[in-house]
């Protein structure tokens, strides 16, 4: 159990014995110390980081009050945080009494881990996180009513989650009367297709936008600062686990084999008394 590489991973690796912390469930402790459970970092995750994806939300996902209500249910059903359990591999981590049936209790370790987050991790961390954990793996429940809006509600969405701002779409007549579109946000053209039809060149135009900004969502890690130095860190600390595990494995196996090589002497010798008894 590395609690530091799951920290650096997290981007917060300055808190490590929290993250241990906000892990550990009540009844891994004696009854006269169960106020040192996660219950803070689980009420934090379920109530003030779930707040933030509702402010991320309100601000970039288009749609009436009681649709945001329900795409937040959505992305806060167990099914989802069992994801983020699978992972970031908690049950690795995670710490509870011998009588605790975590299989039925996986999502308090989520919001523990979101409590966390809430607590210890800044603005852009958090904001990663929901990024990656929330919005790409549920694109399907950001559509809205109206069918031929769909892509652009989506584009426009992941725009403003990253960009601050709404993606743009351009559409223009060239000289053989073909029509082109152009999606772009802040200057910077996402996708440009052109055909006969405005409609297909509108809906491919955003459908190749939309898979830009999914991928330049994915990458957006790798261009923050100190990025390079937290991958290296966690891989070194991966590293070093790895070979940890390999040289104990050896070191099992060196003692077996000097254990049968020990077993087969001792029948070698007894083989040899016992025939020079026989004579």
């Amino acid at each position: 159990m590395d609690y530091r590489a799951l920290a650096i991973r997290l981007r917060t690796e300055n808190a490590v014995n929290e993250l241990k912390a906000a892990l550990t469930h009540k009844s891994f402790y004696a009854k006269e110390e169960e106020t040192r459970g996660n219950s803070r970092y689980v009420f934090a995750g379920m109530f003030a980081f779930k707040g933030t994806v509702a402010d991320v939300l309100s601000r970039y996902v288009p749609g009436a009050g009681t649709q945001l209500q329900h795409t937040l249910g959505n992305l806060f059903k167990n099914e989802q945080l069992e994801k983020i359990f699978a992972v970031y591999r908690l049950r690795e981590f995670i710490r509870y009494g011998v009588e605790f049936e975590v299989n039925k209790h996986r999502h308090i370790f989520v919001y523990g881990l979101l409590g966390y987050l809430h607590t210890h991790a800044d603005e852009e961390a958090q904001l990663a996180f929901i990024r990656r954990n929330f919005i790409l793996p549920n694109m399907h429940l950001f559509m809205t009513s109206a069918q031929r809006n769909d892509l652009a509600a989506q584009c426009g969405m992941l725009a403003g989650i990253f960009f601050g701002e709404r993606v743009k779409i351009e559409r223009s007549r060239c000289t053989d009367n073909k029509w082109t579109t152009t999606v772009s946000v802040r200057k910077i053209v996402l996708a440009s297709e052109t055909s006969v039809s405005y409609r297909y060149s509108r809906n491919k135009a955003l459908k190749n936008a939309l898979i830009k900004l999914s991928e330049h969502f994915q990458t957006a890690d790798e261009k923050q600062a100190g990025y390079a130095e937290r991958k290296q860190r966690m891989d070194t600390i991966t590293q070093q686990k790895l070979d940890a595990t390999k040289a104990e494995k050896q070191a099992v196996y060196e003692k077996k084999q000097a254990e049968k090589a020990e077993l087969r002497k001792q029948k070698r010798e007894q083989r040899t008394q016992k025939a020079l008894l026989a004579r």
